[in-house]
């Protein structure tokens, strides 16, 4: 589709409960061709791949990595040279990115109908463990080096509530002090601030 109801949304749009156009969610000029696969990540942002070049009149070739307003988030995906569709996209973040489709290898791509590359689309999602000694109790996130964190934590995994921000040291890690006991059965996450 190129239009919603007499309205210019060029392959994508963003729609609230009612039907009614998210205005939050910038389409612009849109994607100059079909979108295949698009894919909602838990930090928000939305992987997209097709037979496109441009998003919003900026080259994305094949695969684009957009924000939940619609902006660009990471291009490099251009340097994929993909040569035709990609049909399908997934990932494990900060590891491996997968994509398939009927792109065929060639002087300016190795991949042909298939790739896999390793730390791609975005960094390591920081990790949580905690540590219990006696009455004390810590926190430890292991993440990239010199990188700003939240940490969350929830009763129900839909209300968040900041509990502490700090960042990782040059070994990646930042250690404090909680009272487990304060927060019995609730969850706990790391938000990396970008």
């Amino acid at each position: 589709f190129v239009t919603i109801g007499g309205s210019s949304q060029r392959r994508i749009s963003s729609l609230k409960p009612d039907g009614s156009f998210n205005k939050n969610f910038t389409v612009g000029t849109g994607f100059d061709d079909v979108v295949r696969k698009i894919k909602f990540r838990r930090d928000g942002r939305i992987l997209i791949s097709g037979a496109f070049d441009n998003w919003r009149g900026k080259q994305a070739s094949k695969i684009v990595l957009i924000d939940e307003l619609g902006d660009c988030v990471s291009d490099n995906f251009n340097r994929l040279n993909l040569s035709n569709t990609v049909y399908d996209i997934d990932e494990i973040a900060g590891k491996t990115f997968a994509f398939g489709g009927s792109f065929e290898g060639g002087d300016e791509s190795p991949y042909s109908g298939v790739g896999v590359v390793e730390g791609f689309t975005s960094s390591l999602p920081p990790e949580l463990l905690f540590r219990v000694k006696g009455l004390s109790s810590s926190i430890e996130i292991v993440g990239e080096a010199d990188s700003r964190h939240d940490i969350e934590f929830s009763i129900d995994l839909i209300n968040w509530s900041k509990l502490s921000s700090d960042s990782t040291d040059s070994n990646g890690k930042i250690i404090f002090e909680v009272d487990l006991n304060r927060f019995d059965s609730q969850y706990f996450r790391a938000v990396k601030n970008e």
